[in-house]
């Protein structure tokens, strides 16, 4: 049986069970990449979403300008939450982070609609764009 480590961290397969080599590292770019981006977008989510259980003034600002009902905050928030454990969760690339990177991708491309339809100026705009490009990438790194 061999011992499985997450991605992110740089293995020594001497030192792994069923590892190749003496001494060797291994050391995968896109492992890092992915690794980086899932967390970078898992402590966005987390912070989006305390804005929107404390219903900060400014997310309260944004929500009213798409037409958002404060009532939905608070399950937008639970949404950002799940989705952050599920990429923290699926860290070493299983399908409960590919499904969390995924969701995330939708929430965020209705969020830019949501934006567009209202014709919201671009500094409104601005953030759900870049958090939908974050957790395309994301997603992109799932292999």
């Amino acid at each position: 049986m061999s011992a499985r480590c997450p991605k992110w961290i740089v293995r020594f397969p001497s030192y792994v069970p069923g590892g190749r080599g003496r001494g060797s590292v291994q050391f995968v770019l896109v492992d890092s990449a992915h690794s980086v981006l899932a967390i970078v977008l898992a402590v966005l989510c987390a912070a989006s979403a305390i804005g929107d259980f404390l219903k900060f003034p400014s997310v309260m600002r944004a929500a009213e300008t798409v037409g958002c009902p404060p009532s939905l905050c608070t399950v937008l928030g639970l949404i950002k939450v799940a989705a952050s454990v599920g990429l923290i969760v699926g860290l070493d690339g299983n399908v409960v982070g590919t499904a969390a990177a995924a969701g995330l991708s939708i929430y965020f491309v209705l969020a830019v609609g949501a934006h567009v339809r209202v014709r919201d100026r671009l500094s409104g705009t601005v953030p759900a764009l870049v958090m939908l490009a974050i957790s395309g990438a994301t997603l992109a790194t799932y292999s």
